[in-house]
């Protein structure tokens, strides 16, 4: 039932009544069925006991991606999408049916959906899914550690590299990088000014040396550190430091807690010739990926109900996902042997993976 899972997933059939017509009717998933013919109450039943062996099969699945070449030190391209939840919109108007967990976002596509933010951790090269996180947060401002913490718990490590689009410009996205150790590549959303700046014993000044004073105020249920110079008024760098006419006084507002010069520091490495090239590439990259499964694989909202649902299901897309590619890989192998007229035996077969290994 695994591989009927999983096949079914890659031919676009998600749904547990979908696959009990496919296992009486298609060849193809009554043989991976072994003749069976289970109904859809069962195959819903299995799908339940993915929750427990998840995220070693995501871990084994992610592994082998890396023997194989697939998934490596290159940079990691994240982005997300909005998806309807299980419940429509006109059903939940009509009946009141409704499903909790689930919010209303924009696509941004100038639409509103019902429904989940889904975000992936993709290989840059390959194209490999390295990590996935559903949530039910519309915007991106805060899914970087959620993110880098999936990533870690599939694959081990945390990535060197990020490359992300502007929705991801934010203090505690920056934040959470630079505590993970991870070189990050967002695109920002305005140009962002070196306002203060430590000195050689580490305490902050501005252009002119004067330190800043600090407060702590709460907006919308968050607390910011305030820093502020009041000497502003006469200051032969006022100009330079861009202080508003109307002003006599230079701030900075950030999220209490937020090492200060993140933001600016990643960018900086925007402007670079590497940043530049690596979010050229970022669009073709992942949003290629988001393409393939909901038009490759018919996957346009979800099936299953409430915020555990919608995870445990984009879980088992991603993970067909990179089976594809890991089959795809293989095939690509085969053609090969079989073009070079090496004899394909048992042994062959067996050292398939090393073969493979060697030559990426």
């Amino acid at each position: 039932m695994f591989a009927v899972w999983m096949y079914g997933f890659m031919q676009g059939r998600s749904s547990s009544r979908q696959l009990e017509d496919a296992c009486r009717f298609d060849v193809r998933f009554a043989f991976l069925a072994g003749g069976t013919r289970p109904d859809h109450s069962t195959l819903a039943r299995f799908r339940e006991r993915f929750d427990d062996v998840l995220p070693e099969l995501l871990s084994e699945v992610c592994q082998e991606g890396r023997r194989q070449g697939l998934v490596s030190s290159r940079p990691l391209m994240v982005d997300g999408t909005k998806l309807p939840g299980a419940t429509s919109q006109w059903r939940r108007a009509l009946s009141g049916a409704s499903e909790e967990d689930s919010k209303t976002m924009n696509d941004g596509h100038g639409h509103y959906v019902i429904g989940y933010n889904a975000q992936v951790a993709v290989d840059s090269e390959s194209t490999f899914i390295a990590a996935s996180v559903v949530t039910s947060d519309a915007n991106d401002m805060g899914q970087m550690p959620a993110v880098m913490d999936a990533i870690k718990d599939v694959a081990g490590e945390y990535p060197v590299e990020v490359v992300a689009d502007s929705g991801y410009d934010s203090s505690p996205n920056h934040q959470a990088l630079v505590e993970r150790q991870v070189i990050s590549y967002i695109r920002p959303r305005s140009k962002h000014l070196r306002v203060f700046e430590p000195d050689e014993s580490g305490i902050l000044r501005c252009p002119a040396g004067h330190v800043p004073s600090l407060t702590r105020t709460t907006k919308s249920g968050h607390a910011y550190d305030v820093y502020r110079v009041s000497q502003c008024r006469h200051c032969p760098f006022r100009d330079s430091c861009k202080v508003p006419k109307s002003s006599h006084q230079k701030e900075m507002t950030v999220r209490a807690g937020t090492r200060l010069g993140t933001r600016e520091d990643n960018q900086e490495r925007t402007q670079t010739d590497r940043g530049k090239a690596l979010l050229a590439r970022r669009g073709e990259t992942v949003e290629l990926v988001f393409a393939r499964l909901k038009a490759g694989f018919r996957f346009t909202r979800f099936k299953l109900r409430n915020l555990r649902g919608a995870r445990l299901e984009f879980a088992l897309l991603t993970l067909a996902y990179n089976l594809r590619l890991l089959q795809s890989l293989l095939c690509m192998l085969l053609n090969a042997l079989l073009g070079s007229c090496t004899p394909l035996n048992t042994r062959t077969s067996i050292n398939i993976a090393t073969t493979t290994s060697s030559r990426t």
